[in-house]
Formats: structure tokens, sequence, C-alpha cells
């Protein structure tokens, strides 16, 4: 049986994080770390300054919040120092311009489903009273091994049970409170990330290949839906790309600093009549731009 919650909650964050492959807990660096030259970390900061640039700032009535400071690894494990090192940025904004309109929508669905569940409730105290009557017979005849009787009884509590769900979904009440938190939880964040040197990039199910902006190596887009809700997520690619596995891969460029941007995957997910808007605001060009060729 469901409850209806009713919480209003704003998470803000601005993130960036550097995930290098110096930098995995649960690998083994044989030949140790060594602290990054100040140069190494001035070639990866300039990348992400880059990208930041590029990056749109929040639509009118959306926030961004958290340490908006960059960050790159100060180590680099010696085994793999000449492979691209990957690290990344990200960020999230959350809609802030109709929490008073969601909170109503909230408050009148919460009134309207305890109302339904009142009017409800005579009629279902007397199917759970029937239904622990005929659990109580079960165990009565399974202590003198009826088991045919078990059978039996098992199926009036099957019958009372279908009762009870039909006698729940009575007048849409389910479906309203679901409409209610659907329409609640729509078009409420947007969420971009970066990622400098992945080596992989997994596409997701369903996508299908889009023609990306000028510049791009490849373009995929792809739907997520929660409900009546439907996310999009695109993935734009810069660099030399190609299929691998369920998803996209890299081959390091010999000759390149394992620092510089060798290849550059753009992910952004947000609602459906959103993400358009989003795209339209990154300067695709200024990240073309970042990659090495």
């Amino acid at each position: 049986m469901r409850s209806l919650v009713i919480s209003v909650c704003l998470v803000l964050c601005l993130v960036f994080v550097l995930a290098g492959p110096a930098a995995h807990a649960d690998e083994q660096c044989y030949k140790g770390f060594r602290d990054i030259t100040p140069d190494e970390q001035a070639a990866m900061m300039t990348v992400l300054e880059g990208a930041l640039r590029a990056l749109p700032a929040a639509p009118e009535g959306w926030v961004s919040s958290g340490d908006e400071k960059l960050y790159v690894d100060p180590k680099v494990c010696q085994d793999n120092e000449t492979e691209p090192w990957g690290y990344s940025l990200s960020r999230s904004y959350q809609r802030t311009d109709n929490l008073e309109q969601r909170n109503a929508g909230f408050k009148r669905a919460g009134v309207a489903y305890q109302a339904a569940m009142d009017a409800k409730q005579p009629r279902m105290d007397a199917i759970m009273a029937r239904i622990q009557e005929l659990s109580l017979q079960a165990v009565a005849a399974a202590e003198k091994s009826e088991y045919d009787r078990i059978e039996a009884i098992n199926v009036e509590i099957d019958k009372a049970s279908a009762e009870m769900e039909a006698l729940m979904n009575e007048g849409g009440t389910m479906d309203q409170l679901d409409a209610a938190n659907d329409e609640g939880s729509r078009d409420m964040d947007i969420r971009l990330e970066v990622a400098v040197n992945a080596g992989y990039e997994e596409v997701g199910y369903g996508n299908r290949s889009v023609t990306g902006p000028a510049g791009a190596e490849r373009a995929y887009r792809w739907s997520t839906t929660r409900g009546s809700v439907t996310d999009e997520t695109a993935l734009i690619l810069f660099g030399q790309w190609q299929e691998a596995g369920n998803g996209v891969g890299t081959t390091p460029r010999a000759g390149a600093a394992p620092t510089a941007a060798q290849a550059l995957a753009v992910r952004v997910t947000a609602d459906e009549s959103r993400i358009e808007s989003v795209l339209e605001g990154i300067d695709f060009e200024a990240l073309a731009m970042l990659v090495e060729h």
C-alpha cells in the first residue's frame, strides 16, 4: 500500500572533479605516485577553465551552488603517466521559480488523497478483517493437515486481496497521486558534464545517432522515462571516437602530452521540453577548439 510523502527538497550543486587514471583507489600502482608539475597542472586547468566558460549560465528562475573551485589531482601513478589523463567537470542546476506552485500542487494532492482514503476506510477495514479471519482459518487447517482446505482458503485470500487493490484504485485515487508527483518532479534539474580523455563513454538504451555541432565526431540522443516525465540526454563527442561495446571509446594519439585534451565528451540531461535551449546555450565551437588535433 502506497503512502503519500510530500517533500520539497532543494539540492543545489556545482561540482568540478578530476578523475585521472592515476588516482583509482582500486588499482595498484607498482612504480609509485609522483606529484604533478606546475606546468602539468596549468595545462589541465586551462582546459577545464575553457570548458567552464563554454557552458551556459543557469536559466532565469534556476540556481546553482556549491564548490566552484576547479580541481585536478595533485598526483599521478607512474605506471601509466604517459597515457592520456582523464579529468572532468560537472554542473547541476535546479529550478526555483515555481516552488510555491509545486508545493500547492502537492498539498492539493495530499488533501484529495487523504479524503479518498478516509471515505474508503470502512470498506478497507472490512476486507482486512476478512483476510485476517481467513488467515486464522488457514493456520487451523494446517495444524490438521487439511491441505485441500488450505488451498481453498488461499483462493479466498487472493480474491480479497484483489478486492482491496481495486478499492485502492477506485476513483483514480492512485493515478491522481502519481500524476501530482510526476508533475512536481517535471523539469526540475539540468545536469551537464564535460569529460576530458574519458577513454570510454556509455550510451543509453534506445540511443540514436544525431547530427552534432560543427567539429563533433559523433553525437547521440536518448530518453529516460519516470512515470509521465521524460528526460532527454545528449552526448556530443569531439576528437577520435569509435564504437566499443555498449558505447564509444578512444585510442591514445602518439606524441600527445598526457595532459592535452585528446578527446572530449559533453553530456547533457534535462527535461525533453528544455534540453534544446540548454544545448543552444553551450559554446560548442569553443569546446571543439580545446581538443588537440
